[in-house]
């Protein structure tokens, strides 16, 4: 008789354990989300000084070889990668050696 009372559950989880997961999980996502826009904005900051430094030290490079600073970084193509030169081709430079930032 008590053998019959006595169910064994099945393996797998409860439609309650279910919905309290995806609510944690979904209350995380919340918190993470807005933090990663903020990570975004601080790496395209970043990757944009160092390319601003490596313009700016091609640019010397320029100048030693040249004797006059370029004034434009399109100037620069021996010295940069293709790709920093698709990007900021159409910056300046002033006769310090340094990018004007519009």
């Amino acid at each position: 008789m008590m053998k019959m009372l006595k169910k064994k559950r099945k393996g797998g989880f409860t439609l309650i354990e279910l919905i309290v997961v995806i609510a944690i999980i979904a209350i995380l996502a919340v918190i993470a989300i807005p933090r990663l826009g903020a990570f975004r904005a601080t790496a395209q900051t970043a990757q944009y000084d160092a390319d601003e430094r490596i313009i700016e030290g091609a640019a010397s490079m320029y100048n030693a070889n040249f004797g006059v600073w370029p004034t434009a970084v399109s100037q620069l193509s021996a010295y940069l990668e293709p790709d920093v030169i698709t990007k900021y081709g159409t910056k300046t430079i002033d006769a310090n050696g340094q990018v004007v930032i519009p």
